[in-house]
């Protein structure tokens, strides 16, 4: 995992709103898989890659706001 993951973050860095995606989903709560790429969930981590993907044109990435507004306001 650790290869594939460092590719995903170096492609979503670079500008790939497909990559940066990807990343959330691996950090997000809601979709999470024990087992996967992480240990564990990271909401801060995936707030920021679901903004990286849609500033980078994925609005789909848009739509998670409610996990990207709490972890924002710490709610």
């Amino acid at each position: 995992w650790d290869t594939s993951v460092l590719a995903l973050e170096q492609a979503a860095e670079i500008g790939s709103a497909e990559a940066a995606a990807t990343l959330a989903g691996f950090y997000d709560p809601v979709t999470f898989k024990p087992g996967g790429a992480f240990s564990r969930p990271d909401p801060l981590q995936a707030a920021k890659f679901y903004k990286l993907a849609a500033e980078r044109g994925d609005a789909a990435a848009a739509a998670p706001r409610r996990l990207k507004n709490s972890t924002a306001t710490g709610r």
